[in-house]
């Protein structure tokens, strides 16, 4: 009987760590979204792409002035959070917003 009693509260710490962890993750990928639109470049990129949908990244360099490598960098952070797309055709890299 006792061993049963430690076998089901092992189980139910197991889960309860589980469900914590869960949250936990949910918690991570919010703060890292906020993270993301922390900074103003990246900000006005997303109020770009709702305004025209989707644009080419020399596009959007020329909007800020800014070098390509130094976009990249911004897209790369907003990608890493699912809030933007790239879409890739030989050389042009066109960047879409992600609506969910």
């Amino acid at each position: 009987m006792q061993i049963a009693l430690i076998f089901i509260l092992r189980i139910e710490l197991t889960f309860l760590a589980l469900i914590k962890s869960k949250k936990l993750e949910k918690e991570k990928g919010l703060n890292d979204i906020f993270h993301a639109l922390s900074s103003l470049p990246r900000r006005k990129i997303i109020e770009l792409l709702r305004e025209f949908n989707e644009m080419k990244v020399g596009a959007i360099a020329k909007v800020f002035d800014m070098s390509l490598n130094g976009v990249s960098k911004h897209l790369k952070g907003l990608e890493r959070v699912s809030l933007i797309e790239r879409h890739i055709e030989g050389r042009e890299h066109t960047i879409k917003l992600i609506w969910q």
